[in-house]
């Protein structure tokens, strides 16, 4: 893996150790420490990617959001009727929301 790969690696971690802690232990528990934890890298690692705790914050929002729409999207695509594709939705949208209230 080059360099470039390594860093969006590390990058990706960092992210993916963010959205599980908001997960599990809401905003609150989602301190930049804790995340570089999980991710198994120095708190001042965060801070090569992601100027603020905020700024980390709105990259779970946009990422997690984004998985959201994408699900929605796919079950709106199923074959049936307008009742059927919209019971879909409504179905997935609420088992999401069930499985992972913080997000």
């Amino acid at each position: 893996m080059d360099i470039q790969g390594r860093l969006d690696a590390q990058r990706a971690r960092i992210l993916a150790a963010a959205i599980e802690l908001v997960a599990t232990s809401g905003y609150a528990g989602c301190s930049v420490h804790a995340v570089a934890a999980r991710a198994g890298v120095a708190s001042g690692t965060v801070y090569n990617y992601f100027v603020s705790k905020s700024d980390l914050l709105a990259e779970v929002f946009h990422t997690v959001v984004r998985r959201e729409v994408a699900a929605v999207r796919d079950a709106s695509t199923t074959c049936g009727s307008v009742t059927q594709r919209t019971i879909a939705i409504v179905e997935t949208f609420a088992e999401r929301a069930l499985t992972s209230p913080r997000l």
